[in-house]
Parts: structure tokens; sequence; C-alpha cells
């Protein structure tokens, strides 16, 4: 009887490392795709909450497709750069 028990405890040790690695597989894209959703949300809203603001204050930015990838890819440190490029250019 404890012949028998030996390899049914190492099967569920290799699988219960297979699940693990497995689980850490799959939550590694979804980790990095929900960060670079939020900064995306994030860099777009502040792109555009700017340019609504930016009226008051006589500052605007282009809403087209270079900026709006630059703030999406970036979040809002990329809206800083739109901002700082937008100054000295």
């Amino acid at each position: 009887m404890f012949v028998q028990a030996i390899p049914i405890a190492v099967i569920c040790t290799f699988a219960a490392a297979a699940m693990y690695l497995v689980y850490k597989i799959i939550a590694w894209p979804l980790k990095i795709g929900g960060r670079l959703a939020v900064n995306a949300v994030a860099g777009c809203a502040g792109l555009i909450l700017f340019n609504l603001a930016g009226g008051f204050i006589g500052a605007a930015l282009g809403v087209n497709v270079a900026s709006l990838l630059v703030a999406a890819l970036l979040g809002l440190p990329g809206v800083a750069t739109l901002l700082i490029l937008s100054s000295v250019l």
C-alpha cells in the first residue's frame, strides 16, 4: 500500500507544478495588457481634458493619430512630453 502511495504523491506534485507554470504563463500577458490598457485610457483622457481646459488658458494640443498614439502608449507622461514638445517647438 505504501508503494502505491509514492507514485500518486509524485504525480500530484508534478500536476501542481504544471498548474502553477500554466497560471504564470497565462497571467503574465494579462497583467501587461491590463497595465497597457490603463495607461492608454489615462493618456487619452489626459489629452482630451487638457484640450478642454487648454481653451481657457490659451494652450492646446492637436488631437491626431500621432498624439493619440503617444498618449496611448506612454500614458500621462506621454501627454506631458507632448506639452513640452509643443512649447519648445
